[in-house]
């Protein structure tokens, strides 16, 4: 179970893998924007890339502790 201090373990193992760029125009994120969670200027959108027809399964993993 995720909260503040631990997030799901999730890994997506893939047998090939292509990406392509995506232009972005605008982000929003009610979790990234909280400033209670990401201080201001702690983080910054770097790159949104598309993947498709990839073959892959996600795994479930351990909680990860902050």
């Amino acid at each position: 179970m995720s909260n503040k201090n631990s997030f799901d373990g999730l890994e997506l193992q893939t047998h090939n893998w292509k990406v392509s760029p995506l232009e972005v125009e605008e982000v929003h994120s009610s979790f990234f924007e909280d400033k209670s969670i990401f201080p201001q200027d702690s983080i910054k959108f770097d790159n949104a890339l598309l993947m498709k027809n990839i073959n892959h399964k996600w795994v479930g993993r351990e909680s990860i502790q902050q």
